[in-house]
């Protein structure tokens, strides 16, 4: 009898190549049985991915409406667009889909927010940093610190469509974090999104602060940091998954 993984792969193959790709040896009965099997465990398979888009999606979906939505989501999964992912992860190439079907970039935006949302309510969990952390810390120690971006921080650009619709100030950018249960979202400004960016390596905040200069002369960065701080953008590169 053929192992587990083996049986596996060759459902696998056979749909996603095509009938001519079933293994006969794998598989007991007449082959149009087995042909019968295959295609009600692929459309078992292709509902939950719609499903799961469909749930992934869910602002996007009413934005669109139902029917104009379902019928996007069935191309992209029959197009092989969820191809490797799972149905958490399904839709993580949803909106480049959106794209290249020509969508309305505004619409497009919406469903970056919300993959990004998605993408931060999964995140590794992680204890962010607070300007409560820093008390007690000689001025030296502080700009020695080592930081790092939290792993659910996101940056989305956005829109004053986006903005009105999530009921935040317009902004350039949004900033969607997962510091402890909750999905927070706020309003960032480019600075903001431009110190997110420099956090994609852990450093320390003196050089942090320093790179952040050049790029934004004019900003005042205590004013930056504790935004960053109270967004819980920043952690401890300690904390950080391995």
């Amino acid at each position: 009898m053929p192992a587990l993984h083996e049986v596996q792969s060759s459902i696998a193959r056979a749909l996603r190549l095509g009938p001519e790709h079933v293994a006969a040896e794998m598989f007991l009965g007449a082959p149009d049985r087995v042909l019968l099997g295959l295609k009600v465990h692929a459309n078992t398979i292709s509902h939950a991915r719609l499903v799961a888009l469909e749930e992934s999606f869910p602002m996007t979906r009413e934005a669109m409406g139902c029917d104009a939505f379902n019928a996007l989501s069935r191309d992209f999964v029959e197009a092989g667009g969820g191809k490797g992912e799972n149905l958490g992860t399904i839709g993580r190439n949803f909106p480049d889909w959106m794209i290249r079907s020509g969508l309305d970039p505004a619409l497009v935006g919406l469903t970056r927010f919300e993959w990004a949302w998605l993408d931060a309510f999964h995140a590794a969990d992680a204890d962010a940093l607070a300007l409560a952390d820093l008390a007690g810390l000689e001025e030296a120690d502080v700009l020695a610190l080592p930081v790092a971006r939290h792993p659910s921080a996101r940056i989305v650009q956005a829109s004053p469509a986006l903005c009105e619709r999530l009921g935040i100030a317009e902004a350039p950018h949004i900033l969607v974090c997962r510091p402890q249960r909750d999905v927070l979202i706020q309003p960032a400004s480019a600075a903001l999104a431009d110190l997110a960016m420099l956090l994609a390596l852990p450093t320390r905040l003196n050089d942090l602060l320093a790179k952040l200069m050049a790029l934004h002369p004019q900003i005042f960065q205590a004013a930056l940091l504790k935004t960053a701080f109270d967004a819980g953008l920043l952690c401890s590169p300690e904390v950080l998954p391995s």
